[in-house]
């Protein structure tokens, strides 16, 4: 994998990043109870919607492996069901790290959001920009992400990022919000609206013999002229695909020497 072309990350940058993970690990649980709109399904307030995602991926890790990447991840898909059901399909992907890869993983996944940005194009081939553009709690970012899904129209997505610990795990929940105001405004145009619905989550959890896990759970409306039904039955093999490639390439980053942000 060809290393990022940006400049080192200053001084200021780093000194930021080391601020803002601490302000994570010492955010008591709970401390988060922003409404949802309802745009992304699931429970009505953002610190319930981390926790029904929790429960979800733990539900979802029972499910059958429908593909193995060529790094052993499992790839997995199905449907998630209670009373936030959303009809739309799930998938995730499964691997495990050593304890000593933690840092790497945290850094493609944040906070600050600022190096999920910076990072991006090492793991994810869709990823074309993305900005950070509100902040309706001290903990949480308002984010614009913009990707590609060719042969299909480019889409954005606009969606909250959030980082809650839950029993010991460090969950990272990612449920769209519409424009309403009190959320930011996006800064896309002349693309088609994706959603991250109920549920979509990275959880890290610190296994019994040291290593860590990551479960990776997605929930896409794919949006424009892609109903829900034929994402189901339509994309399910190339999204498989798509998903045993990413998790390659995240464990080519992860135990790489790549420069991270």
């Amino acid at each position: 994998m060809s290393k990022p072309t940006t400049d080192p990350p200053s001084q200021a940058y780093l000194a930021k990043k080391r601020e803002a993970m601490a302000a994570a690990s010492s955010s008591p649980s709970g401390a988060t109870s922003l409404p949802l709109d309802g745009t992304a399904g699931g429970p009505p307030d953002l610190d319930a919607w981390a926790l029904a995602c929790d429960a979800a991926a733990t539900a979802a890790e029972s499910w059958p492996t429908a593909l193995t990447s060529a790094t052993g991840a499992a790839v997995k898909t199905g449907f998630v069901e209670g009373p936030y059901a959303t009809g739309i399909r799930s998938v995730l992907w499964i691997q495990d790290f050593e304890a000593s890869k933690l840092d790497r993983v945290v850094a493609l996944l944040g906070p600050p959001f600022e190096s999920v940005i910076r990072n991006a194009p090492l793991w994810d081939g869709t990823f074309q920009s993305a900005d950070v553009v509100g902040a309706p709690a001290a903990d949480v970012k308002t984010v614009s992400w913009r990707f590609s899904a060719c042969p299909l129209w480019p889409r954005d997505l606009l969606y909250l990022f959030h980082v809650k610990e839950i029993g010991g795990k460090k969950a990272y929940v990612y449920p769209s919000v519409s424009r309403r105001e009190g959320y930011g405004k996006p800064t896309s145009c002349c693309r088609v609206r994706a959603k991250n619905m109920f549920p979509s989550i990275d959880r890290i959890e610190r296994l019994a013999d040291g290593r860590i896990r990551l479960v990776h759970m997605i929930t896409t409306r794919l949006g424009g002229l892609i109903c829900d039904c034929c994402y189901n039955s339509c994309f399910e093999s190339t999204v498989l695909q798509t998903y045993a490639s990413e998790a390659d390439k995240w464990r080519s980053v992860i135990d790489g020497d790549a420069p991270l942000y």
